[in-house]
């Protein structure tokens, strides 16, 4: 088996993202059921914050997933990890 069904492991390391099958735990794994958006870490603020509570209160999980894909995609948000300077932040989403 090439890790365990429906799990995956982000490794952070200063700029660097690597995603993989989850295969076992280790002394710094942290386990998270809510969808985790990587983001740029300096995007990040109090009021995106904001934003995200509110979508995440007020619409069912299916429909807050995609209202913060649209607003990550529309506000250039995510991780892309091709600028220099560009650190990842991996943010539970609820």
């Amino acid at each position: 088996m090439d890790g365990v069904r429906g799990l995956s492991l982000i490794e952070i390391n200063g700029e660097r993202v690597a995603v993989t099958p989850f295969k076992e735990e280790t002394h710094s794994t942290r386990f998270s059921s809510d969808p985790i958006a990587l983001l740029n870490a300096s995007a990040v603020d109090e009021f995106l914050l904001d934003d995200i509570s509110h979508i995440v209160t007020e619409y069912s999980p299916e429909a807050a997933i995609r209202k913060l894909d649209e607003l990550f995609r529309s506000s250039g948000l995510y991780f892309a990890g091709n600028k220099m300077g560009e650190y990842p932040v991996a943010l539970p989403l609820r």
